[in-house]
């Protein structure tokens, strides 16, 4: 097998690894040292050997080349003054995000390959899922009104919920070819939007909500039309059954957070605390980890200058799938994007972090976008088979 062929594969099996390893590896250290051996040494010697393949990358897309080496540089340079406790290490997790984006345009630069790791993942993640309810509320016997919680490193209801709502989201638009499996398609997504609806947690149900909601406007046909009636009823017999749940928690003093989060950012509005800063924020008599936001984090954190460049690098990634959405790809990654804005404006929290849960709302979107750049580049890192660029998958 051709070295290239050979480190493909590698790397995709790596891809998998960070999509589905995270519901079923029981640590997230065990998690963090797969992507060490599964990801990030196959993307690094891949991209010292495809170096031309970049260039031509960084001809295709500079706009958002730019601004991440920009906010990377910038973030770099903000452990000057920062008061990290261990600002070698903060700088050093900056590596795991470029080693991460290289790797996703390598593996997109296949897109055919791409959407088979995809509709793998989802797999998956369906079967996680149904294996937590089952466990739940089956074997453990909570219940019915407990919030359930993933396995593996997901063992929280939020961000378990965000994890398997984006699943829901990209395997909803990978439906199979084959019609005798696509009942099991449909049972999948049926499990994950059970996961979903029983975290309980309102920020993952606006963030479901609001991309099923939206489908329509960018893919076209009966499909998501369907998805988005059935989503409203759906929404409106949960309201009405467990309204009174919903209303209980109010607000979770996300009004506060933000308004007091401001006038932190204010006090330190162009170099921000610098990187890895640890901070609390207080609302109301009560102290919070952090902002509950990433935009306004990333402004804490960085100042105005990062907040300019993450929101350039986000905006960015919109745009190129709106440019791709007559692709599978493409299609997939607005209704994704749209999800993660919205998980991201009430639940955000670290942008920089080791490879974690997390990952899936900030640096998984950005990379499906390089991975979409590196279709366009003139130079193929792989065998032309590799690499069929259909405009649309049945």
């Amino acid at each position: 097998m051709d070295s290239r062929r050979l480190g493909l594969a590698w790397l995709t099996l790596g891809l998998l690894w960070f999509l589905i390893g995270i519901a079923w590896v029981p640590s997230t250290k065990l998690y963090q040292q797969g992507l060490i051996v599964l990801f990030w040494l196959p993307a690094v010697w891949l991209s010292w050997t495809q170096r031309r393949f970049f260039v031509d990358v960084w001809r295709i897309e500079k706009p958002l080349v730019v601004a991440l080496f920009a906010l990377l540089v910038w973030a770099a340079v903000s452990v000057i003054w920062t008061a990290a406790e261990e600002p070698v290490r903060e700088a050093k997790r900056l590596l795991y995000v470029v080693f991460f984006l290289l790797g996703m345009v390598l593996v997109g630069c296949a897109p055919l390959r791409m959407t088979a790791v995809l509709q793998w993942a989802g797999l998956g993640l369906a079967l996680a899922a149904s294996a937590a309810l089952i466990y739940h509320y089956g074997v453990a016997d909570m219940p019915w009104a407990w919030r359930v919680v993933g396995l593996g490193v997901l063992d929280h209801p939020i961000i378990g919920g965000y994890v398997f709502g984006m699943a829901l989201i990209w395997w909803s638009c990978l439906p199979p070819r084959r019609t005798s499996l696509r009942l099991a398609w449909a049972a999948g997504l049926l499990m994950l939007f059970t996961f979903t609806v029983m975290t309980q947690s309102r920020g993952v149900w606006i963030a479901l909500l609001a991309s099923v909601l939206l489908m329509p406007t960018w893919r076209a046909g009966r499909a998501g039309l369907i998805m988005a009636l059935l989503l409203v009823v759906a929404a409106i017999v949960g309201f009405w059954l467990f309204g009174e749940y919903v209303v209980a928690r109010g607000t979770s003093y996300r009004p506060e957070i933000f308004a007091a989060s401001v006038g932190m950012i204010l006090d330190k509005p162009w170099l921000g605390l610098g990187l890895g800063s640890e901070y609390q924020v207080k609302a109301l008599g009560r102290m919070f980890d952090h902002t509950h936001n990433l935009f306004t984090h990333v402004a804490l954190e960085l100042g105005l200058p990062g907040l300019v460049l993450w929101l350039a690098i986000w905006g960015r990634s919109l745009a190129i799938a709106v440019r791709e959405r007559d692709t599978t790809l493409g299609n997939m990654l607005i209704g994704l994007w749209v999800f993660c804005t919205m998980a991201l404006l009430f639940d955000g929290a670290n942008l920089w972090d080791s490879p974690r849960p997390e990952w899936f709302l900030t640096w998984l979107p950005v990379g499906l976008a390089m991975g979409l750049m590196g279709v366009r580049a003139p130079s193929k890192c792989y065998h032309p088979r590799l690499l069929t660029c259909e405009r649309s998958l049945p």
